[in-house]
């Protein structure tokens, strides 16, 4: 069985929220509910686990910002429609999708949303 997990951060605070449902409806502020409460979160920063982990046990979100392989390439993990599954995108090289094998080379290094130099980087190569 596999775990179902979203993140966002919260309207008010800019606290990171996790919890295991999320809910956009028109007409209503898109909230993560978890076991306990019901927060506002804001939607562009909204972002499911993959369902993986690095080589240091860091659950992998959508939006994580991860250096991978020997030359420690960075990369964005985003969900592609087309392939149906989270790809690691980098503006310098060609993106591919993200599999369990790789995950003894990976590691988060940070978010889109709290790191965004990080992407920065990669884009002057």
């Amino acid at each position: 069985m596999r775990e179902i997990e979203f993140r966002g951060k919260h309207m008010q605070n800019n606290a990171w929220v996790f919890g295991y449902f999320y809910l956009d409806k028109p007409h209503n502020n898109p909230r993560i509910i978890d076991d306990y409460r019901t927060p506002y979160v804001s939607p562009e920063t909204v972002g499911q686990y993959t369902g993986l982990k690095d080589k240091n046990g860091v659950k992998i979100f959508e939006g994580d910002i991860i250096e991978y392989g020997k030359e420690k390439g960075r990369y964005l993990v985003e969900w592609d429609e087309g392939e149906c599954g989270f790809i690691l995108r980098c503006t310098t090289e060609k993106s591919f999708i993200l599999k369990g094998a790789m995950l003894r080379q990976t590691v988060v290094i940070g978010n889109r949303h709290d790191n965004p130099e990080l992407l920065k980087e990669t884009d002057n190569g």
